[in-house]
Parts: structure tokens; C-alpha cells; sequence
């Protein structure tokens, strides 16, 4: 829960080697091959790789997107959340971003941004004289204005978004998370 000197987060997972022998995995990265060294001011634990943390922000992670994200990666480029998400790395601020595949707008018939645009009109009848509002609303309700890996979404029922007044809920079913079931 609390950031390394360098203002980055680690994770970590017990994982079953191929000997069947549990270890501790950091960033999916890095084994932990000796833990809990005491010294005097601390505690070590020697790694067998080296981490190297992820040096791209949201945004520019967004922008990296495959070709089955374009529809996402269009609604976010055009509403400058893309900027938003790219700007604030002095600031310290995290985000979560939640994504969607052209895949899975097409489940709901969506499959361009304007069909997108044309079901939120329906949506939010009251923005649908301005395109642009739309576009901002959808690109931040799909943004948390906090770090939250799926373990923290877990525990909570719902969450805020950039969004004005917005959130999302959040359910857990047996080994699923699900968003707005409701």
C-alpha cells in the first residue's frame, strides 16, 4: 500500500515454480530467492532479476493501443483525456482506467465511435445537442482518479469517477469482478 522511494508501486504474488515449490513474484517480474534479511535499519530481500519499473503514464500507455482498441482509443484521444492522463506524472496523481475492445462494444452494437456517440445521445438525452460533452462524459467515467489494482476494486462496492457525480459498481462473483451490473 505505501509507494517505493521512487514514487512506484510494487506488487507482489505467491506463484508455483516447476518444481511446485511456492515463491514470492514482484512486479511479474522478479523472484524472491532469499526474504527477510534483518539489518539495522530494514529488511532485504534478494531478487533473481532485475525490476525495471514501467515507464509510460496512462495516457501513453492508451496511445499504444492495438488496432482492437481503437474505438476507446479514439473517444479518449478526441477528449484529451489521453493529455490528462499524460500530464499529471509530477503531480503524483494515479489513475485506473477501465478499457474496452472493439470486441466488446460490438456485444452491445457499437461499432464505431459515432454509433457511440449515437447511443449516448439515448443515454444522456440531456447532452445529446452537444457531441463533445458526450465524449468527455464517456472518457471520464471510464477514468478513477486513483491507483486500484483488482484487489482493491474487490473489496469495494463502488468507486468514483472523473466523471461529475459518477460511479461505477463493482461486484464480486466467485473469481469474477464485475462492473455496473446493475
Amino acid at each position: 500500500p505505501t509507494a517505493t522511494m521512487l514514487g512506484k508501486y510494487l506488487t507482489t504474488k505467491t506463484v508455483q515454480t516447476d518444481s511446485m515449490e511456492p515463491v514470492i513474484r514482484v512486479n511479474r517480474q522478479a523472484n524472491i530467492i532469499q526474504k527477510d534479511i534483518r539489518v539495522s535499519n530494514g529488511i532485504i530481500h534478494k531478487i533473481d532479476y532485475v525490476l525495471t519499473p514501467n515507464p509510460y503514464t496512462v495516457g501513453q500507455m492508451i496511445e499504444a493501443l492495438p488496432d482492437n482498441y481503437s474505438i476507446f482509443k479514439s473517444v479518449m484521444e478526441s477528449s484529451h483525456m489521453v493529455d490528462t492522463l499524460s500530464d499529471n506524472v509530477a503531480s503524483g496523481d494515479w489513475y485506473t482506467v477501465f478499457l474496452q475492445s472493439n470486441a466488446s462494444f460490438a456485444t452491445v452494437g457499437i461499432t464505431s465511435r459515432d454509433s457511440l456517440i449515437g447511443k449516448m445521445k439515448i443515454a444522456q438525452p440531456d447532452y445529446a445537442g452537444d457531441t463533445t460533452a458526450l465524449i468527455d462524459m464517456y472518457a471520464r467515467y471510464h477514468v478513477m482518479p486513483r491507483l486500484a489494482y483488482v484487489a482493491d476494486l474487490s473489496q469495494s462496492s463502488s468507486e468514483l469517477t472523473l466523471a461529475p457525480n459518477q460511479v461505477i459498481t463493482l461486484k464480486t462473483d466467485k473469481d469474477s469482478l464485475i462492473v455496473n451490473e446493475y
